[in-house]
């Protein structure tokens, strides 16, 4: 017989925390935040592998907030009581995004700050000065803000948190991370949240935990290395996006697909090149390429894929069409323009234009932005481009749609000629 599961409700936290879980949606913890939460709220030291995606964000945040909470109703000195060690700025913002829908009902008693950033040690001076509850970062810029007196941590610190603790030393942080273990008071709560129980997750065990308790949770929704076939295409720049385009345009690749990209500027830049062919795209923001590597895929092998680049050859003038189109004033506008959206759909946002109705009505107003000119000959595909090997696997239903429709008198194929006999 399984054991009942445990609800947020039942673990003794703060009313405006419960609050807050309600607003997110959360009815119940997942496997991690069940198991972990109540052992942190004991006071335990904690190493928790699960899956990325399992919440374990959470899973640590909560008990950190709650500590901080009960810790002000008897001590009212404004202090830095936690730590949240990660290994990238990206994963530091997500951190910080977390905390803060976690305290959205007592942000003025539990404050957080992330200091991951690139920003100069300087301009983050008067944040730490302010001596927020949470601090998140990368263990560099600790290390830095130390050496430069702006963090002091002996006397204040109660807990120490290292999330994606596998990919740490990976990353380059272990002699930034042994320099400042030393600038920690002797007793503190640590929790280690991993992925992966490697010798580097062990090496930082011995370092930072004392006597804890293990959690080895595995989950179910992600499939292991085992059920990965992984891939290399190896390109020119131009390539790269031709590739794209006929690996989505003829269908080669079903359903949905996440593409990572170097930075923000190309991710706009391959969202209005694939929008030129009317392939339906979104930007979800950074992430960390960390999320593509946890538990398991490590251990797969990358085959080289021999994809025969001169069967598509004749797509390659399509697609220098829409890179024309793609330029980086059209960039920079596609980025102001979901900006400016963002503003008018923001809910946090909307007392404030409610109170200043005319800031409302200029940025409703404001100049049209045109991210790029949408060239509506790009959005089918001429049958006699489409390769002889692959005549029978693109659109099946949709080229016997159009026998269907020939037959009611409608000749599509000669207005699609007409359309594209002059390219």
């Amino acid at each position: 017989m399984e054991e009942d599961t445990v609800h947020f409700h039942e673990m003794g936290l703060d009313d405006r925390i419960l609050k807050a879980l309600a607003d997110l949606g959360w009815s119940q913890p997942t496997l991690i935040q069940e198991k972990a939460i109540p052992l942190a709220l004991e006071g335990k030291d904690l190493l928790a592998r699960a899956r990325t995606g399992s919440g374990k964000t959470a899973a640590y945040a909560i008990p950190l907030i709650q500590r901080i909470l009960t810790s002000k109703q008897t001590v009212r000195e404004q202090a830095i009581r936690a730590l949240v060690l990660v290994p990238t700025k990206e994963l530091g913002q997500q951190v910080q995004t977390m905390i803060r829908q976690l305290t959205a009902f007592c942000s003025r008693d539990v404050r957080v700050a992330d200091i991951s950033g690139k920003a100069d040690i300087s301009a983050q001076k008067p944040i730490l000065m302010e001596k927020p509850d949470i601090v998140v970062s990368t263990p560099s810029r600790v290390q830095a803000h130390i050496n430069a007196q702006n963090l002091q941590l002996q006397t204040s610190l109660e807990m120490l948190v290292i999330d994606e603790a596998d990919l740490l030393f990976s990353f380059g942080f272990e002699a930034d991370l042994k320099s400042l273990l030393c600038h920690l008071p002797k007793i503190y709560q640590a929790f280690l949240m991993s992925a992966t129980l490697n010798d580097d997750v062990q090496a930082l065990k011995e370092l930072v935990l004392h006597n804890p308790v293990m959690l080895k949770l595995q989950g179910s929704q992600l499939p292991d290395s085992s059920q990965l076939q992984q891939y290399s295409v190896r390109c020119e720049e131009e390539d790269k996006f031709l590739l794209i385009y006929t690996l989505l345009k003829l269908g080669l690749v079903q359903g949905k697909s996440l593409v990572f990209v170097r930075d923000v500027d190309r991710c706009y830049r391959l969202k209005l090149f694939l929008e030129q062919f009317s392939i339906p795209a979104c930007n979800m923001g950074p992430l960390s390429l960390q999320y593509l590597f946890s538990e398991g895929s490590h251990d797969s092998v990358l085959k080289p894929y021999g994809f025969k680049m001169e069967e598509i050859e004749g797509f390659r003038y399509r697609c220098r069409d829409a890179m024309r189109s793609v330029t980086k004033q059209a960039v920079k506008e596609a980025r102001l323009k979901e900006i400016k959206q963002e503003l008018l759909n923001s809910e946090k946002l909307k007392t404030y234009f409610e109170d200043n109705p005319r800031d409302l009505q200029l940025l409703r107003h404001d100049k049209d932005l045109h991210p790029a000119v949408i060239k509506p000959h790009l959005k089918n595909v001429p049958d006699y481009l489409i390769p002889t090997a692959l005549k029978s696997l693109v659109n099946p239903l949709k080229r016997r749609k159009k026998k269907k429709n020939k037959a009611g008198g409608v000749m599509l194929s000669k207005y699609k000629f007409k359309n594209f006999k002059n390219e």
